[in-house]
């Protein structure tokens, strides 16, 4: 049976950033080989205090090993992202450290605090790379990088992670747990997805993760924000859950004119929008603040109970959530209302979204079943760039619509056989249907809807109401088949689009396929060294050799990447 999928542990928030390294990454890994240190508990002198200090270091490397498209490199939206690693580029040369700190009185009192540092030599001297035709039409001023996208993709940076306070005590026969600060919670049983589950928006995620690593689970991409959080059992088979934000952050995603971007214009980094040319002096909208929520944190919160009685041989859960979407409508165009002519653009965010979920888990047949069924009210919709159609001239609120959500998903021990000792396979099916657009039916980007224009669908990236994805993770294991005792895994991972582009925002579309297969090596239980191919591939049409329409990340089709990754913990 599935445990702490209540409440979760936490991944990012914010911090600063510093300069660069002054040892190599080689350096560091020979550091780390050579230590004798575990990670550790410390001495704290009293039977009642337990004190841990856990350091985890960790070093990818990436190279491009698929040739540039010259579609994308001729287009002005895609040139930067397509063009600026070339084949053979190393993509990736970067170290992150964590450091978590946690001391507890008595197993019920206590605090954590975690941060964790940056450096990506890949982006030292790195500029976005405009295509020679289309010159001074790059989405960065100058074609250097932002301050924003520096930070993120090179550093030297860091931020606090988790940063919370924890108390438990009883009342009567009632066990009650509480956490204040910076942490997440993570609700339901979903494996894979991030924007069809429970969880939906219920803390921000880190793209750039998710794109670095592919076939990570969901909560592993899932950073805090300082709210407060509760659980109380009032009896063994039942357990209330309770959380009310104190801050609101959006998803952090892979910028314009990196690596693992979608356009060059997206999202918080890029600066400015081509918009053409005027007696061939390129025209220019440039980014302005997102439109955020304006009610603050207090707008997020939610309750949810998990019942585990004896007979169900497996937990069920009820779910309410209200919040603020994390994921952006963007880029959105602000529009002069005289002129009709851009002025700037911008990301804007849903506000007032509701969720009523269930779930359920339990093992049938020596496969750990999980599912969960939602339904969104008022949740963003995919929409049309100018929100002018509704009179909205400044670009605040896009399409919103009902929504169904459903996923049901599984995780087998696999057992000794002739070809490995163990491992674990794990699959995902995701559906939705889109039951109604409430508001701004207008911008909808649907097919049918004049967010769509006459004569698209669904394969110009018009959305359709209903969308079937799925996702498939396999790991084979042999043990001490390596020198020193060294333990060996072959995980791979398969996620595709099985029909419909989604309505919601990050919905998926049909044909899009990602995957990554490699192998991972462990010795003595804490280095960890894994080499991996990643790739993926999504559908787009092409004008005279410049991309008009594309859907699902489809400038990373011809983003095929080797990775080699070392992880130590003491």
């Amino acid at each position: 049976m599935r445990a702490g999928r209540i409440d979760g542990a936490a991944v990012r928030s914010q911090g600063a950033g510093g300069k660069p390294f002054a040892i190599s990454a080689a350096a560091l890994i020979v550091a780390a080989m050579c230590s004798s240190a575990h990670a550790m508990g410390i001495e704290s002198g009293h039977e009642d205090v337990s004190i841990r200090w856990d350091n985890t270091l960790r070093y990818n490397a990436g190279w491009r090993v698929e040739g540039i498209n010259d579609d994308f490199a001729n287009s002005a939206t895609y040139d930067e992202t397509e063009t600026t690693f070339d084949k053979g580029d190393m993509v990736l040369n970067r170290i992150d450290f964590i450091s978590e700190f946690d001391l507890v009185y008595k197993a019920r009192h206590g605090f954590r605090v975690s941060a964790s540092a940056w450096y990506d030599q890949a982006y030292d001297d790195k500029r976005p790379r405009v295509s020679p035709a289309l010159e001074g039409t790059g989405s960065y001023v100058d074609d250097e990088y932002s301050a924003y996208t520096k930070r993120y993709h090179k550093g030297l940076s860091g931020e606090l992670l988790d940063a919370f306070l924890f108390t438990g005590f009883d009342v009567g026969s009632t066990s009650v747990s509480v956490k204040a600060g910076q942490h997440t919670v993570f609700w339901g049983d979903s494996l894979f997805t991030t924007f069809h589950n429970i969880a939906y928006s219920q803390a921000p995620l880190d793209g750039l993760k998710a794109a670095s690593s592919p076939g990570i689970t969901a909560k592993e991409v899932f950073r805090p924000v300082n709210q407060i959080s509760m659980l109380v059992q009032p009896t063994p088979e039942l357990v209330i859950a309770a959380q009310y934000f104190l801050e609101w952050e959006p998803n952090r995603l892979p910028q314009g004119g990196t690596y693992f971007g979608a356009t060059d214009v997206l999202w918080e980094g890029a600066e400015r929008l081509f918009l053409g040319y005027n007696e061939g002096t390129p025209l220019f909208a440039y980014q302005t603040n997102a439109v955020e929520p304006t009610h603050g944190a207090g707008n997020n919160y939610g309750v949810a109970l998990r019942w585990s009685p004896f007979w169900l041989n497996g937990t069920a859960g009820l779910y309410f959530r209200q919040f603020d979407e994390v994921q952006a409508w963007g880029p959105v165009l602000g529009i002069d209302s005289s002129s009709f002519a851009p002025t700037d653009y911008h990301l804007a965010y849903a506000e007032d979204t509701r969720l009523v979920g269930l779930s359920l888990n339990k093992d049938v047949g020596g496969v750990s079943l999980g599912s969960e069924l939602s339904y969104r009210h008022d949740t963003a919709l995919a929409s049309a760039s100018s929100f002018a159609a509704a009179g909205d001239f400044e670009g605040v609120e896009g399409a919103r619509g009902d929504s169904l959500h459903f996923l049901v998903n599984g995780i087998y021990l696999m057992p000794k056989t002739p070809l490995w000792v163990g491992g674990t396979l794990q699959g995902e099916l995701v559906y939705s249907h889109l039951l109604d657009v409430t508001k701004n039916e207008d911008l909808y980007k649907g097919e049918g809807y004049a967010g769509c224009p006459e004569g698209q669908d669904k394969s110009d990236g018009c959305t359709t109401d209903d969308v079937v994805l799925a996702q498939v993770g396999f790991r084979p294991e042999w043990s001490q088949v390596l020198p020193f005792g060294g333990n060996l895994a072959a995980p791979t991972s398969f996620a595709y689009g099985i029909y419909g582009n989604g309505a919601t925002l990050g919905g998926g579309n049909e044909g899009v396929y990602n995957w990554s297969v490699g192998l991972e090596a462990t010795f003595r239980a804490r280095y960890v060294v894994s080499l991996k191919y990643n790739d993926q591939h999504a559908d787009y049409t092409a004008v005279n050799g410049v991309v008009s329409t594309a859907s699902g990340g489809a400038v990373q089709n011809n983003h095929g990447w080797v990775s080699l990754a070392f992880q130590t913990t003491f």
